[in-house]
């Protein structure tokens, strides 16, 4: 039997999506509203990770006193999750500017007294190999991938995988590439926010844009069933959740 891990993240994407003045706004209220739910008492408590450190600034700098205690009191706790990852960045970036955008987060966090050791990214095709060589140095850890499947495909030539990344320096990151970064949508697990790009099947229209159980009862166990034939043999499956 196996286990669905899922990571409710909010997708950060400038100018493909609006302007960054509104985009802005939308994660300040997203981040907002995933407090207020990791707070709420419930079993298993409700988690939500930040997928990117530039949403947390926006939050931050709009935040009350009061909502910057609640915020880091949250991330102490481990129901919100702290991404090293400034943007999702291109490969075109280099080590310098990362260097200097990723030393936001882990200061942030050492502030609080929370080291930060993991990252995530999502939505694109992957990064230039100076990535793990500016987080190994920060004292990140671990790099959690949901890709942009449209034009790259998964790595190493399927989903659901993990690797060491051996940066220049010689040091080691171990990545997780997952699903594609809206893939939990796919399977019915966001109610109101069902897509279906990803899986092409005999889910109808009116299946996809109404409610979403009947859809994850069809998928979910198919779903799994492609996993074992595929070879995978984990007891975890992590699954993206966003919109």
């Amino acid at each position: 039997m196996q286990t669905l891990l899922l990571v409710h993240h909010s997708h950060t994407d400038l100018g493909y999506t609006d302007a960054q003045a509104r985009v802005a706004a939308w994660q300040v209220a997203y981040l907002r509203a995933a407090l207020a739910a990791a707070e709420a008492p419930g079993e298993p408590p409700f988690k939500w990770v930040c997928e990117t450190f530039w949403g947390v600034e926006q939050f931050l700098a709009a935040a009350t006193p009061f909502e910057r205690e609640r915020f880091a009191a949250a991330l102490r706790r481990g129901r919100l999750g702290l991404s090293a990852s400034y943007f999702n960045f291109s490969e075109l970036i280099d080590a310098p500017l990362l260097t200097r955008l990723t030393e936001r987060a882990v200061d942030y966090g050492r502030s609080i007294g929370l080291p930060v050791r993991c990252a995530m990214t999502a939505d694109i095709n992957g990064h230039g190999w100076g990535f793990a060589g500016v987080l190994t140095a920060l004292g990140v850890e671990n790099l959690f991938c949901c890709v942009h499947t449209h034009h790259g495909r998964y790595p190493l030539a399927r989903p659901q995988q993990g690797f060491w990344w051996v940066a220049p320096s010689g040091e080691r990151l171990l990545v997780w590439s997952g699903e594609h970064y809206h893939f939990g949508n796919a399977l019915g697990l966001a109610p109101g926010a069902i897509s279906s790009y990803s899986i092409k099947d005999d889910c109808d229209a009116a299946m996809i844009f109404g409610e979403a159980w009947p859809v994850a009862e069809r998928r979910i166990p198919r779903y799994l069933a492609a996993l074992a034939a595929a070879g995978y043999t984990l007891p975890v499956v992590p699954l993206m959740v966003s919109g």
